[in-house]
């Protein structure tokens, strides 16, 4: 029996062999492959603020939004504890932004949002 990163392999190599049958190269696909690790020390204390990886205006479904920059850490650990990839948006209007999702493509954030809803509560959608 194959073992769970054999299989992820094989869904990644099947996936871009895939992107390439149909012509879409790795640079112009609008979704960025991101595998992650937990270290082990990992302590969940504080979550650092990124500019979006992506420099096309993007769609961003936001679960919370707060002037202090720690309740924004504080929630967005809560996110990551839920088991979600929180992020805190770049500063607008004063207000650090925690996001959940984005997407270049708002039909995929309005997707992502009604599958979340019943769990996590209020959110919406921003675009930047």
């Amino acid at each position: 029996m194959p073992t769970k990163e054999k299989v992820n392999l094989i869904l990644v190599l099947c996936g871009i062999l895939v992107l390439l049958l149909i012509g879409i190269s790795k640079e112009s696909f609008p979704y960025k492959f991101v595998e992650k690790e937990i270290p082990e020390d990992y302590t969940n204390e504080s979550v650092e603020i990124k500019e979006p990886e992506l420099r096309t205006p993007m769609y961003y479904l936001v679960v919370g939004s707060f002037s202090e920059q720690l309740n924004a850490e504080e929630f967005s650990n809560r996110m990551y504890d839920l088991g979600l990839d929180p992020y805190i948006l770049p500063i607008t209007d004063g207000h650090y932004r925690v996001g959940i999702f984005s997407s270049p493509y708002r039909e995929d954030v309005v997707t992502y949002k009604k599958e979340l809803e019943q769990t996590i509560g209020k959110m919406w959608i921003t675009y930047q």
